[in-house]
């Protein structure tokens, strides 16, 4: 067996486990993501994950939708395509 090192990190429990389960949904545990990370960020030299803030418009989207009753919601992807692809 492969020498390994142990990493830990704090992290909100609700951003852990929404992670995990997209991780888990694409068959990777959390190990192998920071494995995957850690790989290329020496591979790449750099940070391999590339960062963008919002710009204005996406910031006053985002605030939009934060709004009561600014969201629809539908019941099926049907009655979604029946309103906004007609």
């Amino acid at each position: 067996m492969l020498e390994s090192s142990v990493v830990q990190a704090r992290i909100e429990p609700d951003l852990k486990v929404q992670g995990e389960a997209i991780l888990h949904s694409v068959g990777l545990s959390t190990a192998t993501a920071i494995t995957l990370f850690f790989t290329q960020l020496v591979n790449q030299r750099s940070f391999p994950i590339e960062l963008k803030a919002p710009n204005a418009e996406t910031q006053a989207a985002f605030a939009e939708g934060r709004e009561p009753g600014n969201l629809a919601t539908y019941r099926s992807v049907q009655e979604v395509f029946d309103e906004n692809w007609v």
